[in-house]
């Protein structure tokens, strides 16, 4: 089992993981990222400051104020409208390797990721569950979105 804590991932432990279905765990430093991360982002949303993309519409819409009662509604339709991927899918070890990368970002503690989606993120991983993921088309300037968005509308039981 390999330990990452947003900061020791290499070309080894890379392979490890990807290649050979080496489960991981997390780091206390990495669980700690995570929560406090989290926290800002909830601390933000109960104190109805203006983020963009928390609490304001994305791009054109960054003026617009996200009602509270919306927010969580945003965050999942947001998911939903970047799942536009098409054709063939990506094989199991870009996925496996694109969910590693996903979740080694996430716990260094910048991106205000709850745990329970983290979690099922590594439950994907540690369990070989691997979503459809197209190798085709994405979102904007970042080739990154769309394959993301599947994956994530995977993680939420919806892809």
């Amino acid at each position: 089992m390999v330990e990452l804590n947003g900061n020791n991932l290499n070309i080894d432990n890379y392979r490890r993981i990807v290649l050979e279905r080496e489960k991981i765990k997390l780091s206390s430093i990495a669980k700690k990222n995570v929560e406090k991360s989290n926290k800002v982002i909830n601390d933000i949303v109960k104190k109805n400051k203006r983020v963009y993309g928390v609490t304001t519409g994305f791009g054109k819409l960054v003026d617009i104020t996200i009602p509270l009662k919306s927010i969580e509604k945003l965050q999942l339709n947001i998911i939903r409208s970047h799942s536009v991927g098409t054709g063939q899918p990506f094989d199991e070890y870009s996925v496996r390797g694109a969910i590693l990368l996903r979740i080694n970002t996430i716990i260094r503690g910048n991106s205000g990721v709850s745990k329970e989606t983290l979690d099922a993120y590594i439950k994907m991983l540690n369990q070989n569950l691997y979503p459809f993921v197209p190798c085709k088309g994405s979102v904007g300037a970042s080739g990154d979105l769309a394959p993301l968005s599947h994956i994530a509308l995977s993680a939420i039981g919806e892809g």
